[in-house]
């Protein structure tokens, strides 16, 4: 058995929303503001007879006073009594209380059911409850008590309808069906809907109309021929609500990432064994509008995980009660929501409305509140706590107020994310401005008040701020190697070189040669061994424009000498032959003077890994062409001040150059000693000339050339 939205309720619970307000971003010279220019930025605020609009908007709301909380833990139903007082019937303990309209509670009755998820009365009087796990229907006529009117075989009621004609309808569950019931206890059976449970019902257009659980159906009951209709088919689980509204029908469903019910019956036969499976995360409940020439379009969806209840306001305006934040939402003829109340329980299970008041009955724990529409108005909302980032000096706050009101702006500040002990009081402003001390955290507060009939709407509140000057930050700064490759752009045909560097820079260098596809340029390529590139990344907390200086200097030496001064851009080139051969580091200079007022500008350094400039060749030594028996040996040393070796090669008589090994077999030190064995020309004739080449690893290259003694 899969069960209706008020066992679903039954352990939904609380979670709360929390959000910090983010400050604009602004350079830090400037003034920067902390403001809620949408309805998402009051949204994670505490809200008190205060509602907030899908504009961004803080509108007066009839304040929420609260009753018979600690008494029971769901209030699945209410009734008005008729003179401004409300009947609620309650779980898990099946009792029915009365609340006066001075708020006196009372409990009007005692039964045995668990849940009394329906409440009903007819015109002369009498109340009708009902709901699980005993499917009984008790009956109070006026001045009497609580009677078994009958015991349903089907274990649970979900609603109670009293016609205008003054039949009493129940809506039933496993078996879908729709019963009268009338005076004497007889059961009539109406219909079955098709679908395992028949969960809301009401009276429209000469109708009943019913919503349906497991596969979340509305249908049609014509009383006069029986026959039932299929209205609409919402692709959702649960019809949770109906709310006749003259030619209109607005109906709400779940979807199927809700709570889910089962029950079967115990070994014993007695009470059914109640299972809960949790709500999804994706959960959401839907709002549909039925036309009465069979139109029926989706008007809204909830932002929170479902929908409970449905009432219309003494305004107008189209009342959702939600779970499980416990969220009253007010729709107006747009559709256009605003959260009217943020209350403390977690599901909002059932609203009435009588005269200027509205009732909502609430789980997770029960409670009822109430909201007067007749009461003058005043409301508070507080907001997040926003995070300046360092302590901060505030400005003369602003905001746009509309209708008839008083507003009233309160804040106070502090050093921790979470207002405590160590925060300042609350105070209001002081000449207009905000009087709390500096620090990197301020919360504000708006009191609002005003007549019944108030509109006051307050919107883009703003608090202006400014903070101490942040330094800037150098997150890396990288020398590119002096074997760095460089690649000549595709199909230039002798445009640009192209050198990729750490950090994803890309720098392009005027050259001339080459074309067709992007190819390493070769270490003979004089000019390219030369270049050096720093690149580097810096940023600046506060947002100002940073600029740079570059410096040279000698390893272990403190002084160091300007490349290059006052400039944009993560990267510089240089011409590494104007320096000596030797190990060296740079230093970066970061300032935000460009975004700052003079003498608040701040500046960041940094230092590279030492790095080396190599700008000498290798040379040869004692390089020499002697017999080996009927062959020749050539042998020698190649030798490099800075650099290893990575390159030997031989040619022998202009045929191509052909790699040879050193003496131990790799290359890999900046001396290697050679000895090989040269051979025969192509066309078998002895040697006349050898060529000997190397390369160190920046790219210098040497080349030798010798004659082949007779």
């Amino acid at each position: 058995m899969r069960g209706s939205r008020r066992v679903r309720a039954w352990r939904a619970g609380l979670a709360l929303l929390g959000a910090a307000l983010l400050p604009a971003a602004a350079q830090a010279a400037l003034t920067r503001e902390l403001s809620t220019p949408r309805a998402a930025d009051l949204l994670p605020g505490e809200q008190e007879g205060v509602a907030i609009t899908s504009d961004g908007a803080l509108a007066l709301a009839p304040a929420a006073r609260r009753f018979l909380p600690g008494e029971t833990a769901y209030v699945w139903s209410l009734l008005p009594d008729g003179r401004g007082g409300v009947y609620a019937g309650t779980g898990s303990d099946g009792r029915v209380y009365h609340l006066s309209p001075e708020g006196a509670v009372t409990l009007a009755g005692e039964t045995l059911e668990y849940e009394l998820f329906a409440i009903a009365a007819a015109g002369d009087g009498t109340i009708y409850c009902a709901g699980a796990p005993n499917g009984t229907i008790l009956r109070r006529r006026p001045g009497g008590r609580f009677e078994t009117l009958v015991d349903l075989p089907q274990g649970v009621v979900w609603d109670l309808l009293v016609t205008p004609q003054g039949e009493l309808l129940a809506s039933s569950g496993d078996e879908g069906e729709i019963l009268r019931v009338a005076a004497d206890g007889g059961v009539t059976p109406l219909a079955r809907v098709p679908d395992t449970h028949a969960s809301a019902l009401a009276w429209w257009n000469g109708r009943i109309v019913c919503g349906t659980d497991s596969r979340g159906l509305l249908v049609a009951l014509d009383p006069r021929s029986g026959r039932l209709e299929v209205l609409y088919d919402t692709s959702q689980e649960e019809v949770v609500a109906l709310l006749p509204l003259g030619d209109r029908l607005l109906f709400a469903a779940n979807g199927s990432g809700d709570t889910a019910l089962a029950s079967r019956a115990a070994s014993d036969g007695t009470l059914p064994v109640i299972e809960v499976r949790p709500p999804e995360e994706n959960a959401r409940g839907f709002l549909y509008e039925l036309r009465a020439n069979g139109l029926v379009r989706q008007v809204w969806r909830s932002p929170e995980k479902r929908i409970f209840s449905l009432a219309r306001a003494p305004d107008g305006t189209v009342l959702v009660g939600t779970g499980d934040q416990g969220r009253l939402f007010a729709l107006d003829e747009r559709w256009q929501a605003a959260r009217l109340a943020d209350l403390e329980e977690g599901d909002l299970l059932s609203l009435a409305v009588e005269g200027r008041r509205v009732f909502v009955g609430t789980g997770n724990s029960g409670a009822v509140y109430i909201l007067d529409w007749d009461r003058a108005r005043e409301g508070t909302y507080t907001a997040p706590v926003a995070d300046c980032g360092t302590p901060a000096q505030w400005g003369e706050p602003r905001w746009t107020a509309t209708g008839a009101g008083r507003v009233a702006l309160e804040t106070r500040s502090g050093q921790t994310s979470e207002p405590d002990e160590t925060w300042s009081a609350w105070v209001g402003l002081s000449a207009g401005r905000v009087a709390s001390a500096s620090a990197r955290f301020l919360q504000w507060r708006a009191r609002l008040s005003g007549e019944a009939s108030s509109a006051l709407r307050v919107s883009g509140v703003t608090i202006p701020y400014r903070g101490p000057n942040q330094p800037p930050v150098v997150q890396r700064l990288d020398v590119s190697p002096g074997a760095a490759s460089f690649f000549e752009a595709a199909g230039s045909g002798g445009g640009p070189l192209r050198q990729e560097l750490p950090g994803g820079v890309r720098v392009e260098y005027s050259a001339s040669g080459g074309s067709g596809a992007a190819q390493p340029v070769r270490r003979d390529g004089i000019w390219t061994r030369t270049l050096r590139t720093a690149s580097w990344s810096a940023s600046d907390p506060d947002g100002d424009p940073l600029r740079f200086d570059l410096h040279l200097g000698f390893l272990g030496e403190e002084t160091f000498h300007p490349l290059k001064l006052d400039f944009e851009g993560e990267a510089w080139t240089w011409e590494a032959a104007a320096w000596p051969d030797g190990w060296y580091r740079l230093k970066l200079i970061a300032s935000d003077a460009r975004g700052n007022v003079p003498g608040e500008e701040l500046i960041a350094e940094a230092l590279s890994v030492p790095f080396q400039i190599d700008n000498t060749p290798p040379r040869f030594l004692d390089l020499r062409i002697e017999k080996d028996g009927e062959s020749l040996r050539l042998s020698g040393a190649v030798e490099d001040e800075a650099s290893p070796i990575v390159s030997l090669e031989i040619s022998i008589d202009g045929e191509g150059w052909r790699p040879v090994l050193p003496e131990d077999g790799i290359l890999d030190s900046r001396r290697e000693a050679f000895s090989v064995p040269l051979w025969a020309s192509s066309d078998g004739r002895k040697p006349a000339a050898v060529g000997v080449r190397a390369a160190d690893e920046v790219g210098h290259v040497a080349v030798s050339r010798l004659r082949v003694p007779s």
